[in-house]
């Protein structure tokens, strides 16, 4: 069902004009953004037996990992659910750009936006601020205490 939202959502998508502005953690931005998916850990999720992940340094040890996406167009989004499928992405794709390990991301929309966080739907909205909280979900393993 994740990835069921998470794929209608990337087709629903206006596919005109991006409208979203993201301001990293250490003061930069980056313009023309569709969409955007966010991870903290590897794999992000599973199709079938298949692993789908937008970076694979993710982990619940750092902050979080985004995939910002430019460019919404039929080819470009095949291409995506391939790499997503593959885990590899080139620092030179023009239409996708990677936030690595930040703390902190900000979004702000030219008008309000659909939002989907762990496969549950909410209110649209034209700013919102994702924040990496360290240690706030204790981790149980077999044989041992919390982590």
């Amino acid at each position: 069902r994740y990835l069921q939202t998470s794929l209608r959502q990337l087709v629903l998508t206006e596919k005109v004009e991006p409208k979203i502005t993201l301001e990293t953690e250490g003061g930069g931005y980056v313009y023309g953004v569709f969409t955007l998916l966010a991870q903290n850990t590897n794999p992000w999720t599973y199709f079938g037996p298949l692993a789908v992940s937008g970076s694979k340094s993710a982990s619940f040890e750092g902050g979080l990992d985004f995939l910002a996406i430019k460019h919404m167009g039929v080819l470009s989004t095949l291409s995506l659910m391939t790499k997503l499928v593959r885990g590899e992405f080139s620092p030179d794709d023009g239409d996708l750009v990677q936030l690595k390990n930040q703390n902190r991301l900000g979004l702000v929309a030219s008008s309000p936006m659909p939002m989907q966080l762990d496969g549950e739907s909410y209110a649209p909205s034209s700013q919102v601020e994702i924040s990496s909280v360290e240690s706030a979900l204790p981790v149980l393993t077999a044989g041992a205490a919390a982590v």
